[in-house]
């Protein structure tokens, strides 16, 4: 999932990381300070050309929620593009 936002959104979602040097790696910035973030839940939302990392809460989510989550978005979007499915009269 957290690849599928940085290449489909141009975003990055981060969780604690192990030190400065990787939390640096995982956010782009330099001081995101992604090492500090405590307890499950906790993350770092960075979309792309930012300056700063937005702090933020959710909730766990195991593998088929995430990619439920992740097919909705997209034909939500694909929708909104397309506009609404066709009715055909039978």
């Amino acid at each position: 999932m957290l690849r599928y936002c940085g290449q489909r959104w141009g975003t990055r979602i981060v969780g604690k990381a192990a030190n400065a040097a990787e939390a640096a790696s995982a956010t782009g910035l330099t001081n995101s300070q992604a090492e500090l973030l405590k307890g499950e839940g906790a993350f770092l939302l960075t979309p792309a050309g930012a300056l700063i990392a937005r702090y933020f809460q959710a909730a766990t989510a195991d593998q088929y929620d995430l990619s439920f989550t992740a097919n909705f978005i997209a034909q939500s979007r694909l929708r909104a593009r397309h506009g609404p499915p066709q009715l055909l009269a039978t």
